[in-house]
């Protein structure tokens, strides 16, 4: 919800988000 917790998922490389 907070938004440091949206950047670190913007970081978080392809292979996490897969």
């Amino acid at each position: 919800s907070a938004p440091m917790e949206v950047e670190k998922l913007k970081t978080v490389p392809s292979t996490w988000n897969n």
